[in-house]
């Protein structure tokens, strides 16, 4: 059985060389954009956005008394977060996030 990874409940398609898909987010320079990152599976996973640092500004709906900088953030089992992002350079072409866990060959 295959891993999926998904965003915004959509799975994110297999990329091919000469044709990576559409975007599956943008995000707006100068805008601060607040992403829910889940992660519903059953082990830690980190994650970021290439090339941004976010605010880590809730775990599981609990709000943090300040927002934490960090440019990955490990997501528990069964856990969501809310970040916050604010593009402050131009993204050309696309921005990547990044799902580190990597199944590797035995």
């Amino acid at each position: 059985m295959g891993m999926v990874w998904a965003m915004n409940g959509k799975v994110i398609p297999a990329m091919k060389k000469d044709n990576i898909g559409k975007p599956l987010l943008s995000l707006k320079k100068g805008k601060t954009h607040i992403l829910r990152w889940r992660n519903d599976t059953s082990f830690a996973h980190p994650i970021h956005l290439h090339g941004h640092a976010v605010h880590l500004i809730s775990t599981d709906g609990e709000k943090l008394a300040e927002p934490l900088i960090m440019d990955t953030l490990l997501i528990n089992s069964n856990q969501y977060v809310d970040v916050a992002s604010s593009p402050t350079i131009p993204v050309i072409g696309r921005c990547i996030v990044t799902f580190s866990n990597m199944p590797q060959p035995a």
